[in-house]
């Protein structure tokens, strides 16, 4: 369970940073039933973004993914 990966977007749409879901950078998680936590991601002061999150769950049965898009967001000054 965990994420695929998060895409973030400054809010006209252009592209600002891809991270991929690892174990490493603890996106990703091997046998457990939940995954929560906080990822900090560096961004410049005083601009607006967005993300695109993929995130995605695995049993026995197979896996499942989604992807959602955050509201807008602006970063302190």
């Amino acid at each position: 369970m965990g994420f695929f990966s998060i895409v973030v977007y400054e809010s006209d749409g252009s592209f600002y940073k891809r991270i991929s879901g690892t174990t490493g950078n603890n996106l990703m998680q091997n046998f457990g039933p939940s995954k929560s936590g906080i990822y900090v991601i560096q961004c410049e002061p005083s601009t607006e973004y967005y993300c695109e999150v993929t995130f995605f769950a695995q049993n026995a049965a197979g896996q499942e993914t989604r992807t959602v898009t955050t509201g807008v967001v602006r970063t302190p000054v």
